[in-house]
């Protein structure tokens, strides 16, 4: 059985990447590794932010950027069939 990667945008809204994988640890594992790169992301921007709190708004602007960063997103490996073959 082969596994699509969807992502959850803001935990409600599908969208499929046409990242099929092989088995469900692979999907899971390209998951894991969406969530660092949001992570990945907001922990810079959070750093830059304390740094320069006139600039970005911090702590205000905060949730917005945990939003913006990805990080109320999620994936879910659902089964996928593949090609059809006649």
């Amino acid at each position: 059985m082969k596994w699509l990667l969807v992502v959850m945008i803001f935990g409600t809204t599908p969208v499929p990447t046409n990242m099929v994988f092989d088995s469900l640890t692979e999907c899971l594992r390209a998951e894991d590794q969406m969530r660092a790169s949001y992570i990945t992301a907001f922990n810079s921007w959070v750093a830059w932010a304390q740094r320069n709190q006139q600039a970005s708004g911090f702590p205000g602007s905060q949730a917005f950027m945990q939003r913006r960063s990805g990080l109320e997103n999620f994936g879910q490996c659902i089964p996928h069939q593949g090609e059809q073959q006649n």
